[in-house]
């Protein structure tokens, strides 16, 4: 397992053990989803930034603006 699971897993076991009625369990999901998209938000920018796909989208709708514009 990769660092990043193993920690998201340790997470999830606190979280679920600290929170064992219902009271809190529409908090603890939402915040596991909001984990969750950051993560995979954070995985998708950590690849676009290597590849050079941001700046390469970024010059692709300037040149669009400006061909509309001008």
């Amino acid at each position: 397992m990769s660092r990043l699971s193993v920690e998201l897993s340790a997470l999830v076991h606190a979280l679920r053990d600290r929170w064992r009625d219902q009271r809190g369990q529409s908090t603890v999901e939402y915040a596991l989803v909001v984990l969750g998209a950051a993560t995979i938000a954070v995985m998708l920018l950590a690849w676009a930034s290597g590849t050079g796909a941001i700046s390469s989208l970024l010059d692709r709708v300037m040149n669009a603006v400006t061909s509309k514009v001008g």
